[in-house]
């Protein structure tokens, strides 16, 4: 199977963060949107952001359907 290159991003494009292992929360997240929206992206935050399960980011099914929603959002 040949690899697949995906163009580079342009200013405006969306940049996803999710919660694919440990628990984070939007305070904790401020330096890197400050960073991502400097560089002229827009952050958008899945539904893993803030949430919890012991350490993690939600349980496996929430954390495995954010990160989804994120790769096929084109």
């Amino acid at each position: 199977m040949p690899t697949k290159i995906p163009s580079s991003l342009k200013k405006g494009d969306q940049v996803a963060i999710v919660c694919t292992a440990r628990a984070i929360s939007k305070e904790e997240l401020a330096p890197a949107l400050s960073w991502i929206t400097s560089q002229g992206y827009v952050p958008v935050l899945g539904n893993t952001i803030g949430k919890q399960d012991r350490q993690f980011g939600g349980t496996d099914e929430v954390r495995i359907e954010d990160f989804q929603q994120a790769l096929d959002n084109s």
